[in-house]
């Protein structure tokens, strides 16, 4: 490599997997001799110490980031504002997880004051600095760090994140929240040959088909104080909150229903957990999942029905009552227990619909079509079909009525993760997903490193295999 490294920000890191990564990443970069770059550091402490040229702390969320704390930067010209406007409504939305609407003080117009007092900030500091990159250790899926993605991007500084996917052992470096998964699509369509599978997507197939429950709906290997925590949140803040909910779905499931009729056939739509990053920001339009419902149920053929499960961690403070009230409104929807059994209704289904869930993966790995609302990591697998509208979803649903729609199966799902390997990492850049990882802490560390070092050398992003 010749010439300087960009000059780069890191969002986050702030668990300890992480941050060994990135004390890997500057290790490697020094024993090889390769010019150490510019290295901002965004995070709640300054782990790096003096390794790190400028430090943004996290001080109290970021709230301190008002126009004061910008004065000495311009503010962003009107057409960078402009540009700005798409990503505005959804920062706004994201400070769902820390500002409930029902709180006082909390409204549109705190919300707008911040995101113009954040993104202004990060334009000053983006600019004042010449910062070049920005790499995140996770889908930006917080408000601050949102603004600043999108901030980034719109100056035309190139922006990368981490992302861990739901295949054991398996996490790429994206740029883009609404296609994030574009080089998995690239490979797949690439006429070299797909390499054999390694053992870990040989495992991931195994799982899927043995019907294996995923290691987050159980608390088994959370510690106790964790789980200490959780229980209070739920119980001391929450309880009364969530009473309006509540009814409105006892009320719902009442009058749509239980089970599906027999031979009628069916759409299973599973709810996805709110709020997570898996819809906000990455369900784009779809993460208000009405819009989800409203849409299949509008394409549906004659005579299907759309059976819908709450997600069995979803607390009711989270939703609001009208969410459940709407469904009471379609004869066509049957909203069943929490309790029912997901792949039971995934097996008996002609397709599963989700926005970027696991359910629709565990669906084609069953020999179910998967219809997916947001970029989820199997969109480019065969048998899944991204929904973008009424007419694509009815089409869809029709191709499967007649019985020509491409089925996915065993060989097919194993393609998918033959071309998945070429362009992913072993290990795990999300410290929670180590309960259930066999890669382990210490190749972990190791794997990231590797993406980091990529990310900082404006190297190519590589795969496969990487020393621990």
């Amino acid at each position: 490599m010749t010439g300087q490294p960009p000059r780069t920000l890191l969002v986050g890191f702030h668990n300890d997997l992480n941050q060994c990564a990135v004390d890997v990443a500057l290790d490697k970069l020094q024993a090889a001799g390769t010019p150490v770059p510019f290295v901002a550091l965004c995070s709640k402490s300054n782990f790096l110490d003096d390794r790190a040229d400028v430090f943004l702390p996290d001080v109290h969320g970021f709230r301190d980031l008002d126009w004061q704390a910008s004065r000495a930067w311009p503010v962003p010209s009107a057409a960078l504002w402009r540009s700005l406007q798409p990503a505005e409504a959804v920062a706004m939305k994201i400070m769902d997880r820390t500002w409930r609407v029902s709180r006082a003080g909390r409204g549109h117009e705190t919300r707008k004051k911040a995101w113009l007092q954040w993104a202004s900030y990060a334009h000053g500091f983006l600019s004042h600095h010449r910062i070049e990159r920005v790499l995140h250790c996770n889908v930006p899926h917080f408000a601050f760090q949102y603004a600043l993605f999108h901030v980034a991007r719109a100056m035309g500084i190139e922006t990368r994140f981490l992302m861990q996917l739901q295949v054991r052992d398996t996490f790429i470096v994206a740029k883009s929240v609404e296609q994030p998964h574009e080089a998995t699509a690239a490979r797949l369509a690439s006429p070299e040959p797909l390499p054999p599978l390694a053992a870990r997507m040989e495992d991931e197939l195994a799982r899927r088909v043995a019907r294996t429950r995923p290691f987050y709906m159980n608390s088994q290997g959370v510690p106790w104080h964790a789980r200490l925590h959780t229980w209070q949140k739920r119980f001391f803040r929450s309880r009364l909150r969530s009473l309006p909910a509540a009814l409105a779905y006892q009320a719902a499931r009442r009058r749509s229903g239980r089970m599906p009729e027999q031979n009628r056939p069916y759409v299973y739509l599973p709810l996805h957990l709110q709020p997570e990053a898996t819809t906000l920001p990455l369900g784009g339009v779809y993460q208000d999942q009405s819009i989800v419902i409203e849409t299949l149920v509008r394409a549906l053929p004659e005579g299907w029905l759309l059976v819908i499960k709450e997600n069995p961690k979803q607390r009711f403070d989270k939703r609001r009552p009208h969410f459940y009230q709407s469904l009471s409104a379609h004869d066509s929807v049957r909203l069943v227990s929490r309790d029912e059994d997901s792949f039971s209704l995934s097996l008996g289904a002609e397709a599963v619909a989700t926005v970027t869930g696991t359910a629709g993966w565990e669906a084609l790995c069953h020999g179910r079509p998967a219809l997916l609302f947001g970029p989820g990591f199997y969109e480019s697998a065969a048998g899944a079909t991204r929904i973008r509208s009424v007419e694509n979803a009815r089409e869809a649903l029709s191709s499967i009525q007649r019985g020509d729609a491409q089925q996915p199966t065993h060989e097919t799902c194993g393609a998918f993760l033959a071309g998945l390997q070429d362009v992913s990492y072993e290990g795990v850049c999300d410290s929670l997903y180590l309960r259930d990882s066999l890669a382990g802490r210490e190749r972990s560390v190791h794997a990231c490193g590797e993406a980091i070092v990529a990310a900082l050398i404006d190297g190519p992003i590589p795969g496969g295999e990487c020393d621990a």
